[in-house]
């Protein structure tokens, strides 16, 4: 009897071990699709984003969205909605930079030591700083891309502001920005994993209302020469040039009408000043992930207690 009782022991810890393996996979490779993200009666959801197909790694961040590009080892696209009061959230940047787990070929920090490049937001901090979560999402290395310090730190940094500054202006704007890749190139690249270092970035930002516009903006990965109005396109030269169908879920008569021009006298092209402002912005949060790690931590209490 004493035998039946171990092997039954035995039989029972080792199913409880195969499920804790399950769950823990499951942890790693899913997310949740609305957690923490900006409530907003303005907001239209996934306005930002671009057309999405089968084949395409999406990623639901806490904040924005991504596609990520496993040969170049970063997204391909990054999106999100902006608004005059997430950006005035109150949680400071961390720089905890961190590896995405969840992905196929994903960078790491090793990639990027002693590179001479920096870890380049996509989706910058400063758009993210209305949750912890979002903030801390946002130092996700698939959020990264390999950036001339010169770049990432001057007229990179200088348009992300400018950015902010439009949705302080226009109230509701949404932005897709990323890396432009080509497959038939040879890019440079950096560290063991050859994260490719692209040549060029853009963003495009879109204002919906009672008079949409969209603008868009390319810029080589090198310290800026000229004024940002002098980088800006319109939303089609982008799509030609990174063969994306960006703001997809826009109505088909809006978008023939805004994305083909672009007028710089109608944004506010000065860099954004937060001053001592500091907004109450409200977060959704799902509880998907945290009732995935409670069936998890539940687990782990029953193998101890068959241990004992």
């Amino acid at each position: 009897m004493g035998k039946q009782k171990k092997r039954k022991k035995s039989f029972s810890l080792l199913i409880i071990l195969i499920i804790l393996v399950l769950f823990s996979f499951i942890l790693r490779v899913t997310e949740p699709k609305t957690t923490n993200t900006i409530i907003d009666d303005n907001v239209i959801a996934e306005m930002e984003l671009p057309l999405i197909h089968d084949n395409d790694l999406i990623r639901y961040k806490r904040g924005f969205t991504l596609s990520y590009n496993p040969k170049h080892r970063q997204a391909n696209w990054v999106a999100y909605p902006l608004t005059n009061k997430s950006i005035y959230g109150k949680y400071k940047r961390l720089d905890n930079f961190h590896e995405d787990e969840t992905v196929v070929n994903p960078s790491t920090l090793q990639d990027y030591k002693r590179s001479g490049f920096d870890r380049g937001h996509l989706a910058p901090a400063a758009d993210m700083n209305f949750s912890e979560e979002s903030m801390y999402d946002s130092f996700v290395l698939s959020n990264m891309s390999p950036q001339r310090p010169e770049f990432n730190r001057g007229i990179w940094s200088s348009l992300e502001s400018t950015v902010r500054n439009f949705a302080a202006t226009e109230g509701v704007i949404y932005v897709t920005t990323g890396p432009i890749l080509d497959d038939t190139k040879n890019y440079k690249t950096i560290g063991k994993n050859k994260v490719t270092v692209p040549n060029y970035y853009y963003k495009a930002i879109l204002k919906l209302g009672n008079e949409p516009k969209a603008i868009g903006f390319v810029l080589p990965n090198a310290k800026g020469k000229e004024n940002l109005k002098r980088y800006a396109k319109s939303i089609d030269d982008i799509e030609n040039l990174t063969n994306l169908d960006l703001f997809a879920n826009v109505d088909d008569d809006i978008e023939e009408k805004i994305e083909s021009k672009f007028d710089v006298s109608k944004w506010s092209f000065k860099e954004f000043n937060k001053g001592d402002k500091i907004s109450n912005i409200k977060v959704k949060s799902n509880s998907k992930l945290g009732k995935i790690r409670s069936i998890n931590n539940k687990l782990i209490d029953s193998i101890i207690n068959l241990l004992h």
